[in-house]
């Protein structure tokens, strides 16, 4: 399948700053880094360990040779003050060397340092991520005029992005991870000032799928929908072919969602072809059609996503339930039709928990009657589950709050 992204990216984009796409329900964690985390070698995300620790022993000669230089003047200077005619002469003198141990003390100071430093992050340089670091110093180092750009093999513009992306993108993942994130756009800004001086390289002038993707991640960490879009736009449709597809096809229509909805769904569709975007497509095509007023046309995509295996966000086991639960409920129009939408529209996954959801809605709709109905059949028609607790109890707590109420049991 051919996608006419150039197409469907040829309207304004100016509406993106106001109109976010949809956030992942874990924000240190979505399907880009699953991917990424498949298609980044190991090694090479721990470049800038290796960085560190040369850069940190290079630090350090440099210490030990200035040490080695002021203890051979200090010597100097204590022989001419022991070789003074009068004592005198040589206390004054040698007080007078103190700020040259103090030197001294500060550059043991400033050496312990470095080879602490250096401690840390030997023990995350291993040989291969040395090697990788050592293979990314020689692209940096190559001449443009070196004959490695061929049909056959990435440009050295190209396997530069890609190294230097990895070298950052896994700290940039732990930063998220964390309750208040500490990255900044300042690595992804110093990331890009590489990367620009990069462009007078041979073979930066066709940039491969890979690269323009791996780019307008680093638009869409910052919120730069715009310029992500733009790099996204910029790939050919004869590329559509090649193994970044799904993620571009992902991440075009996640952006869309929210303010092109309708270029949004033939993206999501197709990325809904690679086997590990099947559940976060599944859940943002679900968004989009119940946004748009459709329930009947969310459900299929919601039933997917519970008949696959869990996978990483936008989108999630529970958030797919109160969604499904809703699309029941809207569907149903007027309460006492939603025992025929569930009979005809319940997915064989997740019954009980959907189930429960619903009753939930239809209380919160002032329809407590076939709340009640449903919680009172919950036991027999979904026995054994682990929600029966929980229903029991919310069972007992409407029946409290709304006494008289007569429903029909129906098992």
């Amino acid at each position: 399948m051919v996608l006419s992204w150039l197409v469907l990216g040829s309207f304004s984009t100016a509406a993106f700053a106001a109109s976010p796409p949809i956030a992942p329900s874990n924000p240190g964690v979505d399907w880009i880094d699953t991917r990424l985390g498949k298609l980044i070698p190991p090694a090479r995300i721990g470049i800038p360990h290796c960085e560190a620790m040369v850069s940190h022993q290079h630090s350090l000669a440099k210490i030990r040779d200035t040490i080695q230089q002021v203890l051979s003047q200090g010597k100097a200077n204590r022989n001419h003050c022991l070789n003074l005619p009068d004592s005198l002469s040589t206390h004054t003198c040698l007080d007078s060397l103190e700020p040259l141990r103090a030197r001294l003390r500060d550059l043991r100071t400033a050496a312990k340092f470095q080879q602490d430093s250096v401690g840390v992050h030997v023990g995350r340089c291993n040989p291969a991520t040395y090697k990788a670091w050592q293979d990314l110093e020689l692209l940096r180092q190559t001449s443009d005029s070196f004959p490695n750009d061929s049909t056959t093999a990435a440009s050295t513009f190209d396997r530069l992005v890609e190294f230097e992306f990895a070298s950052v993108w896994n700290d940039d993942l732990m930063a998220r991870k964390l309750p208040r994130p500490s990255f900044e756009a300042s690595s992804s800004n110093q990331l890009r000032a590489k990367i620009k001086g990069y462009l007078g390289r041979k073979g930066s002038q066709n940039p491969s799928t890979m690269t323009h993707f791996l780019l307008a991640v680093l638009d869409y960490r910052d919120g730069r929908y715009d310029l992500a879009m733009a790099q996204l736009r910029k790939i050919p449709a004869r590329d559509s072919a090649t193994p970044w597809i799904g993620p571009v096809s992902m991440l075009y229509g996640q952006i869309l969602a929210p303010t092109s909805p309708d270029s949004a769904i033939p993206l999501l569709l197709a990325a809904r072809h690679d086997p590990d975007l099947v559940a976060p497509a599944s859940f943002l095509l679900a968004n989009i059609e119940l946004n748009q007023h459709r329930p009947l046309e969310a459900i299929p995509f919601l039933s997917t996503y519970l008949e696959t295996p869990p996978g990483p966000s936008p989108g999630s086991r529970d958030q797919v339930i109160r969604l499904y639960a809703s699309a029941l409920v809207r569907l149903a129009g007027v309460p006492y039709k939603t025992h025929d939408v569930m009979a005809q529209q319940m997915p064989n996954s997740a019954r009980d928990s959907i189930a429960f959801q619903v009753a939930k809605l239809l209380l919160a709709e002032n329809a407590p009657k076939e709340c009640l109905e449903i919680l009172s059949s919950f036991q027999v028609k979904y026995p054994g589950t682990q929600l029966g607790e929980e229903a029991r109890q919310f069972l007992s707590q409407v029946r409290r709050n709304r006494p008289g109420i007569m429903v029909r049991f129906s098992p």
